[in-house]
């Protein structure tokens, strides 16, 4: 009996092996398609110029204060590609380092988006100008998988700005010092 089911066993393995090698009308393998999840960031400027210099604005009459009106900047472009997983998105944010002179807040509005890029490029968290602190504020949101465009002109036009503490002359003025003062912007992109 045990040779009689052993010689069935192997017969039948020989006829599904066999079955299973020969040729038909369709055939298949398997493929594995791999999307990574990514994010990049930039800033750009001209000339590849990513320094800025934002400076009040002296009086030329005895009695007059300093003012701001003229310390702003707009040459800088934040550029970004993104892969993001099904239902998820990023955001941008931006921090100081560093120290910020008494008296004044450094603002930062970052635009609408501008650029040859594809897919779903993010939204300005604010259409109005946001202090910038050592703490992050997000700028950007709801970004998907897209890119901007790369360099000047592509992305996120960013609009930098001084005003008095709090946007108050009045409580700011008596805090102002002199002095060169140098900082950094940091952007950070994370979901």
């Amino acid at each position: 009996m045990k040779k009689v089911t052993l010689s069935i066993v192997a017969v039948l393995v020989f006829y599904f092996s066999s079955f299973s090698q020969t040729d038909s009308k369709t055939a298949f393998h398997a493929v594995t398609i791999d999307i990574k999840d990514f994010a990049l960031i930039d800033i750009e400027g001209p000339g590849n110029n990513t320094s800025i210099k934002l400076e009040s604005t002296t009086p030329t009459e005895a009695g007059l204060g300093i003012n701001f009106d003229n310390a702003s900047n707009n040459t800088l472009w934040l550029n970004y590609s993104s892969v993001v997983a099904k239902g998820k998105t990023r955001k941008i944010t931006a921090k100081v380092d560093g120290t910020l002179p008494d008296g004044v807040d450094l603002m930062l509005k970052a635009n609408t988006y501008s650029g040859n890029g594809k897919g779903q490029k993010g939204q300005p968290s604010n259409v109005a100008a946001q202090k910038l602190t050592s703490g992050e504020t997000e700028i950007i949101n709801n970004i998907k998988s897209c890119y901007t465009g790369n360099g000047v002109n592509n992305g996120h036009n960013l609009e930098y700005s001084l005003r008095f503490k709090d946007g108050s002359e009045d409580n700011a003025y008596n805090e102002l010092e002199s002095g060169t003062f140098n900082i950094n912007v940091t952007y950070t992109v994370s979901e």
